[in-house]
């Protein structure tokens, strides 16, 4: 694959999980008590994952992470156990 193809396809994902993703982190950064504004399903938390997954090893490494809205301030919290990826459980974990 073409750099200028890699680099269009992670474009595409980028937006896509940008489109995806909005309600997730609306979800996990409301306050106590409040209610999120709508239940995010958990199809919708790993189709984010994959698009994410852009060398599609199972795994979000911190270039990956970048792609998902505010992950790369949290990615140490979502890395719970701290191998320098998120894994598809780990991720989950933190939406849902």
């Amino acid at each position: 694959m073409t750099l200028k193809a890699r680099r269009f396809l992670t474009s595409a994902a980028t937006l896509a999980i940008l489109s995806t993703t909005s309600a997730l982190w609306a979800q996990a950064t409301i306050g106590p008590g409040a209610a999120p504004a709508k239940p995010i399903a958990a199809k919708d938390v790993m189709a984010a994952f994959v698009k994410a997954d852009v060398n599609n090893d199972g795994k979000l490494d911190m270039v990956e992470a970048k792609a998902v809205p505010g992950l790369v301030a949290r990615f140490k919290q979502v890395d719970t156990d701290a191998d320098g990826t998120i894994s598809k459980a780990e991720f989950e974990k933190a939406f849902m």
